[in-house]
């Protein structure tokens, strides 16, 4: 079981991924809705996994990415975002980014993801 923080500014796309993760067997320790907030409880709590939105109205994914990047070299981040191009799929990897993931989630595709980063769950009926 791996510790997530979820980062997105929707309270719906948070509680969808929390519901999948926690069908997966995973534990989500935080939820922010913000680039500050998700820098300070990256911190505070020590995730495993951080799910960062790339889409927030205060600070967009990538700058988040740079920041938590930049404090621990060895985070592992997957993006998601809706409006998946290849542009941000190749920006966020060459940042240190781990994966992407696409909304809307889906948690086959999240639980590949997962088992690539050796975080595996098994979904739960």
């Amino acid at each position: 079981m791996a510790k997530f923080l979820i980062v997105d500014d929707s309270p719906v796309e948070r509680f969808t991924l929390r519901k999948c993760l926690e069908k997966l067997g995973h534990e989500v320790i935080c939820e922010a809705k913000n680039g500050t907030e998700a820098l300070d409880y990256y911190k505070s709590s020590n995730p495993d996994v951080v799910v960062l939105d790339i889409v927030m109205p205060d600070e967009n994914g990538i700058d988040v990415l740079n920041k938590i990047i930049n404090y621990d070299n060895n985070a592992k981040i997957i993006m998601c975002t809706s409006s998946a191009t290849s542009d941000f799929v190749r920006i966020t990897r060459k940042l240190g980014a781990k994966h992407f993931l696409v909304k809307p989630i889906d948690i086959l595709s999240l639980n590949n993801i997962l088992n690539s980063l050796q975080l595996t769950g098994s979904i739960a009926n």
